[in-house]
């Protein structure tokens, strides 16, 4: 499996045994996620080694759909696995589950905006066979993230008939601020930005709990994706009514938090630099 989120929007479907991947059934199933601008799908047979196996064509995007008769690797799920927060019964879920489908972007392309177009089509045929094979999860490879049937059923619902990047794409990383263990600041690390802008984005150190920091990073990132490579060294965003405020920049830095050192977007907020320099109050 080519794992180079640069290169590949990839999602995988665990799915119980017996349940037969048809290309008829998931364009049955995909009629309740598309809209009429999508146009109609299209099927074509492929000369894979991979039986049963084809290409989906959506609204301009090619997805191959290639069945296994195995449970998905544990080491391919290790990662998103141990950093899931909020699904308790994932490890049951996938471990139960002894076959499974990989879905993956046919030519993806390089434009940002595309790239969106593509995740939206993969996300559809994902929820498609989610529906059409009684699936029990899904792995979102760019992401590295699980996630529930259910709450994908939803949120690509949701995306029906929107431009804008669905939360589905991104999950988060929290490291200590420091290796002070009485230091209870923490850095939010997103997963799911590379595949689009070529860079995660990362938010901390700051005095902030993971469900405080999480949803502005998970703000900020979908809504970069869905703007395409506009982003600046020292961009500025308002989240107020007020378009002028400047409560967050960008900065291009380089991150060595996730393992070996890449460049990410540092997103600095405007309140928790500005507490960071008041003096400390002495009782």
């Amino acid at each position: 499996m080519d794992e180079r989120v640069d290169e590949r929007l990839i999602a995988i479907v665990a799915t119980p045994a017996g349940a037969r991947l048809s290309s008829d059934t998931i364009v049955r199933a995909l009629g309740a996620f598309i809209s009429p601008a999508d146009g109609a799908p299209h099927v074509a047979r492929t000369d894979s080694m991979h039986a049963n196996s084809f290409v989906i064509r959506l609204a301009g995007v090619s997805v191959a759909a290639l069945p296994y008769s195995f449970r998905i690797p544990d080491e391919t799920l290790a990662s998103a696995l141990q950093n899931e927060l909020l699904w308790r019964g994932a490890a049951d879920a996938f471990r139960a589950a002894p076959e499974h489908v990989y879905f993956a972007v046919v030519s993806p392309s390089h434009d940002p905006q595309h790239r969106v177009q593509q995740a939206r089509v993969l996300t559809f045929i994902t929820a498609a066979a989610l529906a059409a094979m009684s699936g029990k999860g899904v792995f979102w490879l760019a992401a590295d993230t699980v996630i529930e049937p259910e709450r994908f059923r939803q949120e690509a619902l949701d995306l029906c008939g929107s431009q804008y990047a669905s939360p589905l794409w991104f999950s988060f990383r929290f490291f200590p601020g420091s290796a002070n263990r009485n230091d209870p600041s923490l850095v939010c690390q997103s997963t799911g930005l590379e595949v689009f802008l070529g860079r995660e984005l990362e938010c901390g150190p700051y005095r902030m709990t993971p469900a405080e920091l999480a949803p502005t990073v998970l703000f900020v990132a979908r809504y970069m994706a869905s703007s395409g490579a506009t982003f600046g060294d020292g961009h500025t965003f308002g989240f107020g009514e007020d378009s002028t405020s400047k409560d967050a920049r960008l900065t291009f830095a380089s991150s060595r938090r996730s393992g070996a050192e890449r460049p990410v977007f540092c997103l600095e907020l405007a309140a928790q630099e500005e507490q960071a320099r008041r003096p400390a109050i002495v009782h």
